[in-house]
């Protein structure tokens, strides 16, 4: 690698790592690319003694949980934490457990934290463990009571509208995962007309005056979904639009009556090869437009139109329209026919088939009238022989043989199939990738206007222009209603708790859970264990339910619900979800640490500030930056060049370890991180130092700067390696055996000496070379 080319490298990291170091405030105004976004939007992540944060304190309830289970109940709870805690994006938690009295407590300490509820919800929860089975009888009850709830949060949220987000938090602690709200803007056409006559009788800014049952569109997390439920409501909006695709039922024919010229709106079927499908205007209107859409005005030679594509195919595969006449060879009402019967029947209908075909030979135009004369198709007569559209495979091999053979208009001869003898005219004849669109049109004439509807047109094309765009806007113009709501679910839960003389299966009765292999396989399942008594009463459950799935759920959720084939007796059940190893440790330890009978329970709360740690990590900065700069000074005063180039290395040292604590995640400003740097900017002047002093004494036998800095940095490198290895030791021992915060300042110092290693050896050498090549070394001596 040529000495140009690092310093290019170095050059660009340089400049990476200074742009990254920068204050976000001041990039805020620099309007980056999104592909920039790296650059522009990290930010330093405070830890707690810096940020400050929120103090959360639960009690442990384990007078359920057996004495030799306890550590791994805890050790689970941890991990749970410690998930539910990176959900909130929070950096550096502290969760440390701790006995009060007789009662087991974990300390949850969160940096940065503002939402104190938020945090408490998350943290908080508790994972159930619930068995379900298909509901029986319906609940006559629940409309009324969903009604109840949605008229008693309208009228609250009427008299304090500022409370919504308290009242549905409530709501959602009676009836979970029935709740739903948002905000909307839709046309009157997607909602239920229960509910926009309500929106009709109401004034933008105001609430509806009642609870009303309709269905909504509403976000149920990943994904739309249509929900029936008890609707309250604020209008923010009520206003018309015009619609690309109208839902309005507005009728072509209507429309055309009041506003069209010509005498029916209806197009039919169209291809590019039509009359009117050649016309540019029309080929236009045909490729770009989706079935349901209504087009502009458009303003063409023919006059003035609106146009709505009704429906629209683009044939995959050639496509035939054909007719036929068919001679049948069998005889329906005589199964039991002899072979010599079938041979005089198969005689007679080709000898019939035969002369047909010189008669429509010596006139092809007669042909749709001699099919309704002649046909023994069911039904044949009636259609003129008419088959409609067909793709090849959609007929008989002799039939579709022959058929896709003709050009349209042209007539086979006599085809033998397994029917009889056909003689087929080929109608028409679409070839693969051709549009075909069933439109409709209002055309509006003005003089001079070319269709022949507008033969006798007087109306100036100002006048028409007018007429048209009234004509779109009836078609196109629909209501459009703005509304923040509140959906109570009225949809009756199709499972209900599998209850068995009173007593429900839950997670009361879990004794444990364990991810294992599937007998006889490599798929990952849950097994989970009962105590005696669950044991029972699964027993029984599943003796009851025969043939019927039974639901398992997890947090509310459903993970899976296996089809019982029998009772299952010892107390063991199975969760078959698609797992993975991952996923299947995942739910054992949820459901080992949720549904074993250990509750955790809110017992205080606290706001943690910072000001303990600013004014500390006020003095460190000062110290650190009063330090690096004297240190800089001897560097230069004793040093000369070298030591200026030390100074260079240590700044590319500095912004490099801010811009991976700005970068990775789990970096975080503290303390610990601020000492861990000082120290490390100490270590990296350390070997600087090795360096320089093996550099002069190479430097005082011989004038060749480029085989002397080689020199130097081999001699210097076993002090430099040896020095840096009993240091990273320590810091291991530290992260190892010492406490949360002693464990941030060990991963810090071991980063920093890492990365001190690769600016002492490599940042430090490319300048000495750069200095060297330059003849720098020779003026200054050192």
């Amino acid at each position: 690698m040529s000495l140009r080319f690092r310093l290019i490298v170095l050059a660009l990291l340089t400049i990476v790592c200074l742009l990254l170091t920068l204050p976000s405030t001041w990039k805020d105004s620099w309007n980056a690319p999104a592909w920039l976004s790296w650059m522009t939007e990290p930010s330093v992540n405070k830890g707690l003694d810096l940020a400050g944060g929120v103090g959360l304190d639960f009690a442990i309830d384990l007078d359920k949980v057996p004495e030799d289970r306890r550590p791994q109940v805890l050790s689970g709870i941890r991990q749970v934490l410690n998930g539910r805690v990176n959900s909130l994006g929070v950096s550096e938690p502290e969760i440390v457990f701790s006995t009060i009295g007789d009662e087991q407590h974990v300390r949850v300490t969160l940096a940065g934290v503002s939402d104190i509820e938020e945090a408490k919800k998350i943290i908080g929860k508790t994972i159930q463990l619930e068995f379900k089975v298909p509901r029986e009888k319906p609940d006559a009850e629940r409309s009324a009571t969903m009604r109840t709830m949605a008229e008693s949060f309208l009228a609250s949220w009427k008299a304090a509208p500022d409370t919504e987000k308290k009242l549905l938090e409530k709501a959602r602690e009676t009836e979970p995962g029935n709740v739903y709200n948002g905000s909307k803007t839709v046309v009157e056409s997607t909602l239920d007309p229960a509910f926009v006559k309500v929106l009709e009788a109401t004034k933008p800014g105001e609430f509806t005056s009642e609870v009303v049952e309709a269905t909504l569109s509403v976000d149920s997390g990943s994904e739309l979904s249509t929900v029936r439920g008890m609707i309250a409501a604020k209008l923010t909006k009520k206003d018309k639009e015009l619609v690309r695709s109208p839902k309005n039922n507005v009728s072509m024919a209507d429309v055309n009556k009041e506003f069209g010229d010509a005498p029916s709106a209806d197009l039919g079927m169209l291809t590019p090869k039509t009359d009117l499908g050649q016309k540019s205007w029309m080929s236009t209107q045909m490729a770009s437009m989706e079935a349901g859409q209504v087009s502009d005005v458009l303003d063409t030679e023919d006059g003035f139109a609106v146009v709505k594509m009704n429906s629209k195919y683009t044939a995959d595969q050639e496509v035939m329209k054909a007719s036929h006449i068919l001679f049948t060879t069998t005889d329906a009402g005589n199964a039991a026919a002899t072979p010599e019967e079938t041979a005089n029947r198969d005689a007679v209908a080709k000898k019939s088939a035969e002369e047909l075909l010189v008669r429509i030979q010596a006139d092809p135009s007669k042909f749709d009238e001699l099919a309704k004369q002649n046909t023994q198709e069911p039904g044949g007569k009636e259609r003129a022989g008419d088959l409609g559209y067909f793709t090849k495979g959609m007929m008989v091999p002799e039939f579709e043989t022959a058929a896709f053979a003709l050009e349209p208009g042209q007539v086979s001869g006599v085809v033998k199939t397994q029917f009889g003898y056909h003689i087929i005219k080929a109608v028409e004849k679409k070839p693969q990738g051709e549009i075909w669109a069933d439109m409709s049109r209002i055309l509006v004439c003005y003089k001079g206007a070319t269709d022949s509807a507008c033969a006798k047109a007087t109306r100036s094309k100002e006048d028409a222009q007018k007429r048209a765009d009234e004509a779109m806007k009836k078609l196109r113009e629909e209501n459009v209603y703005g509304f923040d709501y509140a959906l109570f679910n009225t949809t009756e839960d199709p499972w209900e708790p599998a209850v068995l003389d009173g007593k429900q299966l839950t997670g009361e009765y879990f004794k444990k859970a364990d991810a294992v292999y599937q007998q006889g396989s490599v798929v990952p399942i849950v097994r989970i264990e009962f105590n005696d008594e669950g044991a029972k009463l699964f027993e029984q459950l599943t003796e009851k339910y025969i043939g019927k799935p039974m639901g398992i759920f997890v947090g509310g959720q459903q993970i899976s619900a296996p089809t019982i084939r029998s009772k299952i007796p010892g107390g063991v059940a199975v969760i078959e979800g698609g797992f993975t190893v991952k996923t299947a440790v995942a739910l054992a330890r949820d459901l080992n640490t949720g549904a074993i009978p250990a509750p955790i329970t809110l017992s205080g709360q606290e706001i943690v500030g910072p000001e303990l740690g600013q004014g500390a990590f006020e003095k460190s900065i000062l110290a650190g930056i009063t330090g690096i700069a004297l240190l800089s000074l001897y560097l230069i005063a004793y040093y000369r060049l070298s030591g200026f180039l030390a100074v260079l290395s240590l700044f590319v040292y500095t912004i490099m370890y801010v811009s991976v604590i700005k970068l990775v995640p789990g970096f975080n400003l503290t303390l610990a991180s601020v000492a861990a740097l000082i120290l490390s900017v100490g270590m990296a002047v350390d070997g600087n130092v090795l360096i320089f002093e093996r550099f002069k004494e190479e430097m005082n036998k011989g004038s060749n700067v480029a085989a002397n800095i080689k020199k130097a940095f081999e001699r210097a490198w076993s002090a430099i390696r040896d020095s840096q290895v009993s240091s990273l030791i320590t810091a291991f021992i530290l992260f190892m055996m010492g406490t949360e915060a002693v464990k941030g300042f060990a991963v810090y110092l071991i980063f920093g000496i890492i990365l001190s290693l690769f600016t002492a050896i490599w940042v430090t050498r490319v300048l000495m070379q750069a200095c060297g090549a330059m003849g720098l070394y020779k003026k200054s001596k050192k």
